[in-house]
């Protein structure tokens, strides 16, 4: 899958012609890191600047430099990712939703089973909600023509 992201981050670099880029990340393999950090125009945080500081200083720090951005991509299904998105819309920057996709693995069995959930609990509330307007009962929408 690393092979996959690398070449993703090769082709924009070309595509877009980027002067640069900031890998953040919090994987720690080392076989992952020496593969994205073999690509060209990597920017880097001076380790001086990192010293001495948490993973949530430095998480942070990654994040308000992706905001500024001129140019960002996240990873599909990441919270970091989707913040940094609403950041940057919030801020009027360009999002175009493009994102790295890290492998073909289908969902697991326990996130397939979560989101049935979570969808029968929606379409429960809705019925409920869709029956309280039928009946008469306070609290919903109504539709008032002028």
């Amino acid at each position: 899958a690393i092979g996959s992201v690398a070449s993703q981050i090769g082709a924009l670099l070309e595509g877009r012609q980027l002067a640069s880029w900031l890998l953040a990340t919090d994987a720690t393999d080392a076989a992952e890191l020496a593969a994205l950090s073999s690509l060209p125009r990597r920017a880097e945080v001076a380790e001086s600047a990192r010293e001495g500081e948490d993973d949530v200083a430095l998480a942070l720090a990654d994040l308000w430099a992706c905001v500024g951005a001129e140019f960002f991509v996240g990873t599909r299904g990441s919270t970091f990712s989707e913040y940094i998105q609403r950041h940057r819309v919030a801020a009027g920057k360009v999002v175009d939703h493009v994102s790295f996709q890290c492998g073909d693995a289908p969902p697991s069995p326990e996130a397939e089973a979560s989101l049935a959930k979570l969808l029968a609990s929606r379409q429960q509330r809705c019925a409920a909600a869709a029956a309280r307007r039928g009946s008469g009962g306070g609290g919903g929408w109504h539709n008032v023509n002028v």
